[in-house]
C-alpha cells in the first residue's frame, strides 16, 4: 500500500531512476525504500513509512489504515 501511496504523490515510480534488477530486490529486503517526498503532510509520511516497516509487526494492517484515514 505504501509504494502505491508514494507513487500517487510522486508521479513517478519508485525508484524510477534504478535498474529494476536482483540487486534492488535485495536492497528493498535489506531496507532500501523510496526518497522521502518533500512538501506533502507529515502525516500521510508517516502512514506511508508505516506500512513499509521492515518489521512485520509494526506495520498497519488494512483495518488500521481504513481508521486512520477516517480520522
Amino acid at each position: 500500500f505504501s509504494i502505491i501511496m508514494w507513487k500517487l504523490i510522486s508521479g513517478v515510480p519508485p525508484f524510477d531512476n534504478e535498474a529494476h534488477d536482483f540487486q534492488l530486490s535485495l536492497d528493498i529486503c535489506k531496507g532500501k525504500r523510496p526518497n522521502d517526498i518533500e512538501n506533502i503532510q507529515q502525516c500521510y509520511i508517516n502512514l506511508m513509512k508505516k506500512c513499509w516497516d521492515m518489521n512485520p509487526l509494526k506495520t498497519s494492517n488494512t483495518l488500521k489504515i481504513k481508521n486512520i484515514i477516517e480520522r
